[in-house]
């Protein structure tokens, strides 16, 4: 996770230290069961994500945390030009 998502979350967005680090936490995750390719991401592993989510007893309320800290890192590699669309914006949250 790059130090510009890092610094946008706490002077643009305003966040907590803690909320960061909650965000760092759920996009690690993420990125490990991606196994590193971030940018590889499109609607069917999001769905395939939120699928895994639900094995380990995820209820509703964190998985659209987690889906919503994932957009926010999407949303925020759209702005900065590192990729063409935000896969998220094709999911309905839970």
């Amino acid at each position: 996770m790059s130090e510009a998502f890092l610094e946008y979350l706490s002077v643009e967005r305003g966040l907590s230290a803690n909320t960061i680090e909650a965000y760092k936490r759920d996009l690690s995750q993420y990125s490990k069961w991606l196994k590193g390719d971030i940018l590889k991401a499109n609607s069917t592993l999001i769905g395939e994500y939120v699928a895994r989510l639900r094995e380990k007893k995820c209820g509703p309320s964190t998985i659209s945390r987690k889906l919503s800290v994932i957009r926010t890192f999407y949303k925020f590699l759209y702005i900065e030009g590192k990729i063409d669309h935000n896969p998220l914006e094709e999911i309905s949250f839970p």
